[in-house]
């Protein structure tokens, strides 16, 4: 429960340490805070490679000595087994530097509390910071975790506005207008898409944009609006590969982009002219070109 992810949290960092097997070790999307789609498309480029630098860092230091570590990941034990709601880069890094263990501390947590400490642990000074949006989002699931309790007042988790807002880099403001909001969601008219995977409660980006129907999203997308879908995720990827690259390296690259596309207009405009004369009627070039090939002269 929400109340409790503060005393979960403090529990399983004053677990003892001890050295566990990668090999046994699970991730899940559930407690991973860093959720990409919440990031807006001007700034993926910058967390991929913020995150690619630190993990690289990492190895790099466990790589340099077999006595270096890191500080130990959080754990989570959920129907007998351990699940990472700490560490993901460590993670990462220790498998990229070949080590067979790392340093962990583990306790026992029922599933829903694993998930909510997952967030809350993410939200302090960290060396990689979360997104303002992420912030946000861990707030909001921290908030709504409490409500989906029985909890009527903020109050009665033992916190204020002014303290959620501080503990997860929002204003008290923001903190309030989601706890008004909160009684307000019926999570059943959202898609599983617009939901976070380990609350299963809608994501408050959606949330607040009330007007948007995310029930049955695909089926009720036109095609054209299916198009602005699939080219959005294709600008996520374009912003993360140029974001990687020297600025002069970059803006060469989208100019090369840009002339290719202009040649490709212009040809298909070509094409369009020699298909269709002026009224419309399909063009005899066409036509022509259309004709079976003769092979009986081969």
């Amino acid at each position: 429960m929400a109340m409790d992810a503060k005393q979960a949290l403090a529990r399983l960092q004053s677990a003892p340490e001890q050295h566990v097997l990668i090999a046994d070790l699970r991730t899940d999307e559930a407690f991973q805070p860093r959720v990409e789609r919440l990031v807006p498309y001007r700034d993926k480029g910058r967390a991929h490679s913020d995150s690619e630098r630190l993990t690289a860092a990492l190895r790099l230091m466990l790589e340099a000595s077999q006595t270096a570590q890191t500080e130990p990941i959080l754990a989570a034990v959920i129907d007998g087994e351990p699940f990472v709601v700490d560490g993901h880069h460590r993670l990462r890094a220790y498998a990229l530097a070949k080590r067979e263990t790392i340093p962990a501390r583990v306790r026992v947590l029922q599933r829903r509390t694993a998930v909510v400490v997952s967030k809350l642990v993410n939200c302090p000074d960290r060396s990689l910071a979360l997104h303002q949006a992420q912030y946000s989002e861990a707030a909001w699931q921290w908030m709504a975790d409490a409500r989906r309790s029985g909890i009527a007042k903020l109050r009665d988790t033992g916190e204020s506005f002014r303290t959620v807002g501080a503990m997860f880099r929002i204003g008290s403001s923001t903190a309030k207008r989601m706890w008004d909001r909160l009684p307000m969601v019926d999570p059943k008219v959202y898609s599983q898409e617009a939901c976070d995977p380990g609350t299963g409660f809608p994501l408050w980006k959606y949330v607040c944009q009330p007007q948007t129907p995310w029930k049955d999203m695909q089926e009720m997308l036109t095609p054209d609006q299916l198009t602005q879908h699939r080219a959005a995720k294709a600008a996520a990827k374009i912003g993360g590969i140029l974001g990687d690259l020297d600025p002069d390296v970059r803006r060469l690259a989208v100019a090369m982009l840009a002339e290719e596309a202009r040649e490709l207009a212009l040809a298909d405009d070509d094409i369009a002219r020699l298909a269709y004369d002026d009224k419309g009627r399909c063009g005899d070039a066409l036509l022509q070109a259309m004709q079976p090939i003769d092979n009986s002269d081969f």
